[in-house]
């Protein structure tokens, strides 16, 4: 009896003690993640996407809500990217998203940050070619699933518990049974007796680990931004980008980017003709993480604007994805 009395208490000592450190060093943190104009919002470091705490500090009520993937990322210096068109002091976006992040992520996060934004309008780029058979790979989602978001996610009491348990089954499937990730979920999602104590701390600690290791990398700018949104002449850039694109295209019939077509295209030109005759885009695990995006969405109050890149029309004939399986996927979308 007296051993588990000195166990209890040395337990009880050692959350005290880390929980002290943990608000020490936080609020030596914190000040380094908020700023007063839009370099954390267009900021592509996957600890940003991943802490809870530097995605709801630098969003606010004139902020748009945005996120995809690698074309986030991909595109950042294009003219055309929402960096370059909104970066304004009352009109800006939030971009979450890089190579890999799918709908299953996004959900996860909008799920963990979606109560203590001051917006309520979410929009979802998607491409076709997150919806193969596969859909998300396990080692994808265990390289960019968050643990902060993760405990946010599982404690917010505006999701259901019939979505909850639709996440925890759906990370059973995408981890194995000694995954560090899937034991962190089980103690939040069924937490036993003594982590009921011990997830606050958990919480606190991965919380702080993302700040921590976004500060690490991010280039501290606090300059103020004082620019105005005064509006955008859709007709001028439109004709804008589609100089500089036929300019950017004009070295293959596919009208691929000329420096993507050299560098990946154009020594193994041959070996793509046909070779997505066989895939199948009616069939994927991501119809049902894109629901579930969805239904958390609609849960947290998010009106849900989805954004579908379209397919490069001459590359994708060339490569051999059949129209059915294109009309397929569409009218599955639309559903």
């Amino acid at each position: 009896m007296k051993r588990l009395k000195a166990l209890a208490i040395s337990l009880i000592l050692s959350i005290f003690i880390s929980s002290s450190v943990l608000i020490f060093y936080s609020k030596n943190i914190e000040k380094n993640i908020i700023v007063k104009n839009n370099s954390i919002k267009y900021n592509t470091l996957y600890s940003k996407y991943n802490s809870y705490d530097v995605l709801t500090k630098n969003i606010d009520k004139n902020t748009i809500l945005l996120m995809g993937s690698s074309e986030l990322v991909a595109t950042l210096e294009n003219e055309e990217h929402p960096k370059q068109l909104l970066n304004y002091s009352d009109k800006n976006i939030m971009q979450i998203g890089g190579g890999h992040y799918q709908s299953l992520l996004q959900a996860i996060i909008l799920g963990s940050i979606g109560n203590d934004i001051p917006v309520k309008k979410v929009n979802l780029i998607i491409s076709m070619q997150w919806f193969e058979k596969k859909g998300l790979e396990k080692e994808a989602f265990e390289s960019r699933v968050s643990l902060d978001h993760l405990y946010h996610f599982f404690e917010n009491k505006n999701i259901s518990k019939n979505t909850k348990e639709k996440l925890y089954n759906r990370i059973k499937d995408l981890t194995d049974s000694t995954s560090f990730i899937l034991s962190n979920v089980e103690n939040v999602y069924k937490p036993n007796y003594l982590y009921q104590f011990i997830n606050p701390i958990l919480k606190y600690k991965y919380n702080l680990k993302e700040k921590r290791d976004f500060v690490k990398k991010y280039k501290y700018d606090n300059s103020i931004n004082k620019l105005e949104f005064k509006g955008i002449n859709w007709e001028t850039l439109e004709k804008e980008a589609t100089k500089r694109a036929e300019k950017e295209t004009d070295n293959n019939k596919f009208y691929v980017e000329n420096k993507y077509y050299n560098e990946y295209i154009r020594n193994d030109f041959k070996k793509y003709e046909g070779y997505m005759s066989n895939q199948n885009y009616s069939e994927s695990p991501e119809y049902d993480d894109l629901k579930l995006f969805i239904e958390i969405a609609k849960e947290l109050g998010f009106e849900v604007n989805i954004i579908m890149i379209p397919l490069q029309g001459y590359w994708a004939d060339y490569t051999g994805i059949l129209k059915k399986s294109i009309e397929e996927f569409y009218d599955k979308i639309k559903k």
